[in-house]
């Protein structure tokens, strides 16, 4: 009769019998009573400041997570956990890299996040399995070229560092897709170079440092996307244009008032975030010129100039045919220009914080629209039965917060 049973529930609950293989547990004092079943052990936000030296017991962990606890060191009995594959630190007092970590050679994931780790070992490079590697978040300023022995990274988080600069054998990570390196000091020379801001040979260095970061980059086949937003970079090398995969380019809060003249060459690039900015310095036929140029990349379909204190938007906004998602938020336009009815195809609109007091009547032809901001611009009460005519049947207006929608 138990067997039956047994057969039954299998067959009815297979997702009980799944459960029970992966075997996760949530406490330690559970896990030990059997351990051989323990695949998977989750210990977040548990307060934990250390592990226990029998973790070892845990013969066919395969993945660990321990973030948001307390815990400063491992115990070197965690090298023993050879089927290990993911393990999860973020948010913990690691103010020093684990050196045992380099001995699990079976990792495919790790996670060091939030934390506030300085250096990192040579040793880095055993961890030839690695295909996903999070160090966001902590106090890196350097990157050993050890780092870019394993061939097999597919993700790389160094963001929320304070990283200058990387080695030259970047390009050794040839299956690398995603890198994000936001908010580092990569625009910034270090002080023995840095001091005269105003010589221009020291913005050669700098520009010099970048092409060779590029250079490298360039040689990543498979990279697909790169996040450098936060990094006070003032001018982009020509190597960019050799990212010929990219399809997300985040260049947010930089320095920049250009790109260079190749970035068309990244056919395949879909979102460029160049929000907060210095494009206000171009004059009004530098940035008509500008806009041409970017829209060449006739692929792209997300665009933020957000927060750029532009006062202008050129008529060129119009040949962005593809764009679904264009934020235009924060700047300082007074009107917008009639050519923004052609962007057909566009679903999302921010203009949000801006000095319109109008829209163009060829607002009407955005079919697809089902998101428009206007908040927080000049838009007096009496023009706003207008707007409201021109705005597509497809915006729900309920959507808008502040100014529009609740005099409607």
């Amino acid at each position: 009769m138990h067997k039956r049973l047994l057969w039954i529930s299998m067959f009815l609950f297979p997702s009980l019998l799944l459960g029970q293989y992966k075997g996760t547990y949530h406490s330690l004092a559970t896990a030990y009573e059997d351990p051989e079943l323990v695949y998977t052990l989750d210990l977040r936000h548990q307060s934990l400041t250390s592990l226990p030296d029998n973790i070892d017991q845990f013969s066919n962990l395969k993945k660990l997570k321990l973030s948001s606890n307390l815990i400063s060191t491992l115990p070197n009995s965690i090298a023993n956990l050879t089927q290990l594959e993911i393990l999860i630190l973020d948010g913990n007092k690691l103010d020093v890299f684990p050196q045992v970590i380099t001995k699990l050679h079976n990792l495919k994931e790790l996670s060091l996040s939030n934390n506030a780790i300085k250096s990192l070992p040579k040793d880095i490079g055993r961890l030839k399995n690695l295909s996903t590697l999070n160090l966001s978040f902590n106090d890196l300023n350097s990157i050993p070229h050890s780092l870019f022995d394993l061939s097999r990274l597919s993700a790389l988080d160094l963001s929320y560092n304070k990283i200058i600069d990387l080695p030259k054998n970047l390009e050794q990570l040839k299956n690398l897709e995603t890198l994000d390196l936001s908010s580092n000091k990569i625009g910034i020379l270090k002080d023995s170079i840095s001091n005269a801001q105003n010589d221009p040979s020291k913005k050669y260095l700098r520009y010099n440092k970048l092409s060779d970061i590029f250079q490298s980059l360039g040689q990543l086949p498979n990279l697909n996307h790169l996040n450098i937003a936060e990094n006070q970079i003032e001018t982009l090398p020509n190597s960019l244009g050799k990212l010929k995969k990219l399809d997300y380019l985040n260049l947010r809060d930089n320095d920049l008032s250009g790109l260079p003249s190749n970035i068309t060459l990244l056919s395949q690039l879909e979102f460029l975030n160049l929000s907060d900015n210095r494009f206000a310095s171009l004059s009004e036929e530098e940035l008509s010129a500008f806009l041409y140029k970017i829209s060449k990349i006739t692929n792209l379909k997300q665009f933020d100039l957000s927060k750029n204190h532009l006062s202008f938007l050129p008529k060129e906004i119009g040949l962005f045919t593809n764009l679904e998602v264009l934020m235009l938020s924060s700047n300082q336009f007074v009107q917008i220009p009639s050519s923004i009815g052609l962007l057909t195809k566009l679903l999302y609109l921010d203009l949000f914080d801006n000095h319109l007091d109008a829209i163009p009547d060829s607002i009407k032809q955005l079919s697809k629209l089902y998101y428009l901001d206007l908040s927080y611009n000049m838009l007096e009460p009496e023009i706003r039965t207008e707007i409201k005519a021109k705005i597509p049947a497809s915006c729900n207006l309920d959507w808008f917060p502040q100014t529009l929608g609740s005099d409607f």
